[in-house]
């Protein structure tokens, strides 16, 4: 790890059906967050990553804006509990992802678990413009009630594909400008189009 934080070694994650009342609730949710918590590992601290150190997808420059005292150490001590009611406050709640199609709304919070609220925002509205061949929504990475419409009403397969591309299309962007970031791609395209 970066720096000198040490974090204790944390005991894997329980088993979702073993978590508490952060899981407590509509089963879209609970069907996301088991797939997002297999995809986001535990503590890790890439030198390189621009969001510093991360548990369960929580980074810390997230953490930042959402408690702006908060610390490594915050991360390191972090537990599942407390990263699920992040993603629900901040992701499923404020992005509307109940409002969506279930594949759509998991699609949806795995991409802004990882790579923000706002460019995976984006990412749906530019997919709404391709798939419906002309612009429904504005680009301006926020889910609103446009935004979820005109998801309602496109077909969701086609929606899918659109978004995955658009999602890859935004990591290679990342990459290309700053290659530093590369080591991270394989893993961020098969985030994109899985």
């Amino acid at each position: 790890m970066k720096g000198s934080i040490v974090c204790p070694v944390p005991p894997s994650p329980p088993p979702v059906e073993r978590l508490g009342d952060a899981m407590a609730g509509d089963g879209a949710f609970q069907n996301a967050v088991t797939l997002l918590l297999e995809r986001e590992g535990g503590l890790v601290d890439h030198p390189v990553d621009p969001g510093g150190i991360t548990k369960y997808g929580i980074s810390l420059r997230f953490l930042k804006g959402v408690n702006p005292k908060a610390t490594a150490q915050d991360i390191c001590v972090l537990t599942v509990d407390e990263a699920i009611r992040l993603y629900r406050q901040h992701f499923w709640q404020s992005c509307r992802l109940a409002e969506l199609p279930e594949d759509l709304a998991t699609k949806m919070l795995l991409a802004c678990v990882n790579m923000g609220a706002h460019a995976a925002t984006l990412c749906l509205q530019r997919a709404i413009r391709t798939v419906a061949c002309q612009a429904l929504v504005h680009e301006d990475g926020r889910m609103g009630p446009h935004t979820i419409s005109a998801a309602l009403k496109l077909p969701q397969d086609f929606l899918l594909v659109a978004l995955r591309a658009e999602l890859a299309g935004h990591y290679r962007l990342l990459v290309a400008r700053n290659p530093a970031l590369s080591a991270f791609l394989p893993g961020w395209l098969s985030r994109a189009y899985s």
